[in-house]
């Protein structure tokens, strides 16, 4: 595991550490240089006495000066979260479920479905989620990457359609064989679903695929509505991290629930855990 994660280091090379230790000694001359300007300044204005209080109080100015320009611009970015609504995505990550339906019949309702009134869509079970989940996005959504199963796959067509009548500007991500690989799964086990699914997240969110299709981690959002259980915990495994969104749409009312699942939390629950355990 790479520790330097944490900061945004996705990996150590000779260039990155040339890079940082030209970058720590040019910072200790710079220290020293300025420590020996004020010196300097102290003669020329024979201010020695209050010199030394005046770095501390100016470096507090600045550090208060950045905190306040953070506030001004935290909230425009969090706003859509505070009140408890998704930010529209270009990319989203779906698990694909199979309906009780066949897949012949739910197209020929996607086709006869009014294009502007989706909402009878939503109502279909095991499907009707991803639907809500895609549509949140519909202004900004690009590419969709669909999680599927042998017994899944053959409704994948539906979402192809779903998206062709209510999302123009989006497509189902699957024509090259990497991508057909890792979102195609073949478990199974629920320990090999986890695996599998969560390597598919890990891949997608990785920056050497994101950098081919132009995307941040951030623009993508990983749907947790769809899919076997143990298909979720693996793509809620895959989605750990401070800048992936994951949503969920509930059953009842086709509410799309931003969630934010970090390490920290994992570590904290982990940490509880570990309490009850030694107290037995």
């Amino acid at each position: 595991m790479n520790i330097l994660k944490v900061f945004g280091i996705e990996r150590i090379t000779p260039t990155f550490v040339a890079a940082a230790v030209a970058t720590l000694i040019w910072l200790g001359l710079a220290v020293n240089g300025l420590y020996d300007c004020t010196k300097v300044l102290a003669g020329i204005f024979k201010a020695e006495a209050w010199i030394p209080f005046l770095l501390p109080a100016s470096f507090c100015g600045w550090v208060y000066f950045l905190y306040r320009k953070c506030r001004e611009t935290a909230p425009a970015a969090d706003a859509s979260a505070a009140a408890g609504q998704v930010k529209a995505h270009k990319g989203i990550v779906s698990a694909l479920s199979k309906p009780a339906e066949s897949a012949d019949e739910l197209c020929r309702k996607i086709q006869e479905t009014d294009e502007r009134t989706p909402d009878a869509l939503f109502e279909i079970r095991s499907i009707g989620q991803l639907f809500r989940g895609i549509y949140e996005h519909q202004e900004t959504l690009r590419y969709v990457w669909l999680l599927t199963t042998e017994a899944s796959l053959p409704y994948q067509e539906c979402v192809r359609i779903f998206l062709k009548r209510f999302v123009p500007g989006a497509e189902i991500c699957g024509e090259d064989e990497k991508v057909q690989r890792l979102c195609h799964l073949t478990a199974k086990t629920d320990q090999e679903w986890i695996e599998q699914s969560k390597t598919a997240l890990a891949e997608i969110y990785s920056r050497e695929y994101l950098s081919q299709t132009g995307l941040n981690i951030s623009d993508i959002i990983t749907d947790i509505s769809g899919g076997p259980k143990s298909l979720t915990v693996g793509m809620t495994f895959g989605a750990l991290g401070s800048d992936v969104d994951i949503q969920y749409v509930e059953q009842q009312g086709h509410r799309v629930i931003p969630l934010r699942i970090t390490p920290d939390m994992i570590l904290e629950q982990m940490g509880d855990h570990l309490r009850k355990l030694a107290k037995k």
